[in-house]
């Protein structure tokens, strides 16, 4: 025994230079039979059902923002509540599962009148869970009234005639359970309708971890915020403002920004908000040639990428180079990681360019190379990574002509993956995509010098399909959203067949489950500023570290997972374990890791 605890030490405690292999474990499919159009064959997906984020807990349960359509709507076989009554064809479904992805519960925002699109989604330290985004009210008397699940139900507004009835823009506070929480309605309750519709937007929310909400939106005139937000006549685009609630949903404060954007349909602006620069990341872009993009007044050509700390002043701004008017930069995705790191992915259109070059599109410094294709242009994905202060520290795009841009961005240790739809025919870094049609695609980056190390593929049919929505649970393994035109993991040797029933589209989840991710670790060596005690420990024990933790995990000598957590409180209990020896993961809050042998008697 003894001689296989040091094997297994031994073996643990390398550097995490081993290749990771990952596969599919499971996926499922949803949506209704209604053809909701518009949206999958060009960059912009959001008229489709699809997954639009996703998030995780600390106990590895899974939670899905997705838009779904109203006729005999299902989740694999479970039915899904609609609230659409025929003429807006979409609504809000909220739903979770844990990580072998059986069904935990679901939640349906909407109405009747109009369609209903995802906002955002985001959880705090304590596993709380926050949606975002725009119901617009029903007004007529036989119209479904907007139903935030069974929780909250609006009244029947007007058209024209101030009423409370016609909020459209919300916040919910849902517990890890499903448990609803609270509600946010921010507008003013003597506006009609036509007052509010359409120049009031949901653009982006997020959430830190205490709880606080960072909200992003453009109201229409009047007084909001119970008075503490007046919007005046003079604003003819709506006021772009940043509102913040605390975790008990009680307002805290807000900023205005002079943010000036037309031709949108709010699915084109992305924040991020870093909790620990205390600093906010917006990034945008222009729809058509026609449309303008600003702030502070200043155009941008195409796109930028804005720094502004709590207060809105601007740090720092980037903006496109580009030789012409067309849209050919699109940002659609900005994260930032623990060290204070910024990735954006999308795409670049250089258009119709028959020369051997492109038309010298470039971001932060990084010209964009993607090889030429005749009568398509250089049109390719990307992704790129600037630290704290803009400036780039890596970039890459694919090497061939791809149509979609990158979607969503999400990290695990000592990498960087990327959710998007990629031509069969495109390489990126050397790396094909192969199989027909738009293959729904996972990109894997090494984090420190941005080389891909993998393309995984949904072996989808010869339509189009797309991931749209990453996330890294605890453990690495990659749980993944999307939409598909068809079916998906056709003549795959892992996995059956997810057959597409609805109309155009389907969205779909799916797990990708590393196979060698659980005990890697950044440092080999024993740490002398973590320390676990007592040790060896009976029912309970804690961790004393000089860095802030964030989350542990525990495997017995086999290898195995048998128990995690988050590390907000100590001691941690072990009552139920066995006599024995254990491996101890600890993640700090920086994604430093370091095991360490945990005896138990």
């Amino acid at each position: 025994m003894k001689l296989l605890i040091r094997f297994l030490l031994y073996i643990v405690l390398l550097p995490s230079l081993t290749a990771q292999t990952y596969t599919w474990e499971w996926a499922e499919r949803g949506g209704g039979k209604r053809n909701i159009a518009g949206g999958g064959s060009i960059a912009y997906y959001s008229s489709y059902e699809h997954i639009r984020d996703i998030v995780i807990d600390s106990n590895n349960n899974y939670y899905y923002l997705a838009t779904v359509g109203n006729d005999q709507s299902t989740y694999g076989d479970l039915p899904i509540t609609t609230y659409d009554d025929g003429n807006s064809e979409r609504d809000v479904y909220v739903f979770s599962t844990d990580a072998q992805g059986n069904f935990r519960f679901s939640k349906t925002i909407g109405g009747g009148f109009w369609s209903d699109f995802p906002g955002s989604l985001a959880i705090d330290a304590q596993d709380n869970i926050y949606v975002s985004g725009s119901a617009p009210a029903s007004v007529q008397a036989n119209d479904t009234p907007v139903h935030f699940d069974t929780d909250s139900i609006m009244p029947i507004g007007s058209l024209n005639t101030p009423s409370p009835a016609n909020k459209n823009l919300y916040t919910l506070k849902y517990d890890s359970g499903g448990n609803f929480q609270w509600l946010r309605q921010p507008q003013s309750p003597n506006l009609s309708w036509v007052d509010i519709f359409p120049e009031t937007q949901h653009f982006d929310m997020d959430v830190a971890p205490d709880g606080t909400v960072h909200w992003f939106c453009r109201i229409w005139l009047g007084s909001h915020l119970n008075g503490n937000l007046v919007v005046s006549d003079s604003m003819t685009a709506g006021q772009s403002v940043i509102i913040r609630y605390d975790t008990q949903g009680n307002y805290l404060s807000h900023i205005l920004l002079d943010f000036d954007l037309d031709g949108f349909d709010g699915f084109n602006v992305s924040m991020d908000y870093d909790p620990v620069n205390n600093r906010y990341y917006l990034a945008t872009h222009r729809l058509t040639g026609n449309s303008s993009l600003s702030f502070n007044g200043v155009l941008a050509p195409t796109t930028f990428l804005l720094a502004l700390d709590t207060s809105g002043t601007l740090l720092w701004r980037e903006d496109n180079v580009s030789n012409d008017n067309s849209p050919g930069m699109l940002i659609t995705d900005v994260k930032v990681d623990n060290q204070g790191d910024i990735f954006i992915t999308g795409k670049v259109n250089s258009g119709n360019v028959l020369n051997n070059s492109n038309d010298g599109e470039s971001f932060a410094g990084y010209v964009f190379d993607q090889a030429l294709d005749s009568g398509l242009g250089t049109t390719g994905s990307y992704l790129l990574k600037l630290n704290a202060q803009g400036n780039l520290l890596w970039g890459s795009n694919t090497d061939t002509f791809s149509f979609y841009p990158g979607r969503s961005i999400s990290f695990f240790d000592n990498e960087v993956v990327l959710g998007l739809g990629l031509d069969n025919n495109t390489t990126w870094d050397g790396f094909s995509v192969g199989g027909s049609g738009y293959e729904a695609s996972l990109v894997r980056f090494d984090k420190a010098t941005g080389a891909v190390i993998e393309v995984i593929k949904t072996n989808s049919g010869t339509a189009n399909a797309e991931i749209t929505a990453v996330a890294a649970d605890q453990l690495g393994n990659y749980v993944v959203g999307g939409f598909t035109e068809s079916d998906l993991f056709v003549n795959d040797n892992t996995m059956p067949t997810l057959t597409k029933t609805g109309g155009v589209a389907d969205f779909f989840t799916a797990k990708l489950a590393c196979q060698n991710c659980n005990l890697s670790t950044d440092n080999p060596s024993a740490s002398p500023d973590m320390v676990l005690y007592p040790n060896p420990a009976r029912a309970q024990f804690s961790i004393k570290s000089q860095r802030p933790l964030s989350r542990y995990q525990i495997f017995d000598v086999q290898g195995r997972n048998i128990q995690h957590g988050q590390l907000n409180a100590n001691p941690i209990d072990i009552s139920s374990l066995e006599n024995g020896v254990y491996l101890i993961k600890v993640i700090s809050q920086n994604q430093h890791t370091q095991v360490l042998k945990l005896v138990v008697e």
